[in-house]
């Protein structure tokens, strides 16, 4: 019993140390379909089927400078945004099918986060920053 509540904290700080710096994803959404990949550190895309729900990752950037972010969507129903959040989670860019391109001044210093939300969403879309 004691080897199996030890595991489970060795587990929990390795899985907070994966979440805390970016290399791990929280996800609460239900789907039919949702197929997703990251491709590099700075880009990602995904297709999806009848999506609510939300995903949030922590994102460290490598120097402090203003980012241009873009948001591409084809969807067929529903709605998705896309939200940085800075360290206190106050939202500083959100992007969605209407506003599709944004930017935000990043310090490298500070942890931000990535929030996906979907609402009744199918399509596809593409998240990239510069």
């Amino acid at each position: 019993m004691v080897k199996v509540i030890i595991i489970l904290i060795v587990l929990s700080g390795v899985f907070y140390l994966l979440y805390s710096n970016g290399y791990m994803v929280v996800s609460k959404k239900r789907a039919l379909m949702f197929v997703g990949s990251i491709r590099g550190v700075r880009n990602c895309k995904a297709t999806f089927t009848s999506c609510n729900g939300q995903m949030m990752r922590v994102v460290r950037f490598k120097e402090s400078r203003l980012y241009a972010f873009t948001l591409h969507t084809e969807l067929t129903a529903g709605e998705m945004a896309v939200e940085l959040l800075d360290s206190d989670k106050k939202v500083i860019m959100e992007l969605n099918s209407e506003n599709q391109t944004g930017s935000a001044d990043i310090n490298c210093k500070k942890r931000y986060y990535l929030v996906f939300r979907f609402k009744a969403t199918s399509g596809s879309c593409e998240f990239e920053w510069e």
